[in-house]
């Protein structure tokens, strides 16, 4: 996937220093590792999904524990950046402040 990006990168750096653009081609391109990449995908799929057919159920569970624990671990810290970046419920850009505490009433 990496060499195909680098193509890419090196095709579209040829058509800007030649000054002739050519969007097809990069599309071309594009399609080219994208269909390159779905196929490679599909392989490692199967693979691994060959794999954990040949699971009995207690190693299954473990997989299925992993996979939760690294979830977990993957939350706490999706919410800790978010945390130290401002970032979350009314801190989201163009989010309205919440309005002023209303003064006391006059007796």
């Amino acid at each position: 996937m990496r060499a195909s990006g680098g193509q890419r990168h090196d095709l579209l750096k040829a058509q800007l220093d030649s000054g002739k653009l050519d969007p097809r081609a990069l599309i071309e391109q594009s399609d080219k590792s994208r269909d390159q990449f779905g196929a490679q995908a599909k392989q490692v799929r199967d693979q691994w999904l060959a794999v954990w057919d040949s699971l009995n159920d207690g190693q299954r569970t473990q997989v299925t524990q992993m996979l939760k624990d690294r979830q977990a671990k993957m939350q706490e810290r999706h919410a800790k950046m978010e945390g130290r970046h401002g970032k979350g419920p009314g801190n989201a850009p163009g989010a309205v402040p919440p309005p002023p505490p209303a003064a006391p009433a006059a007796n």
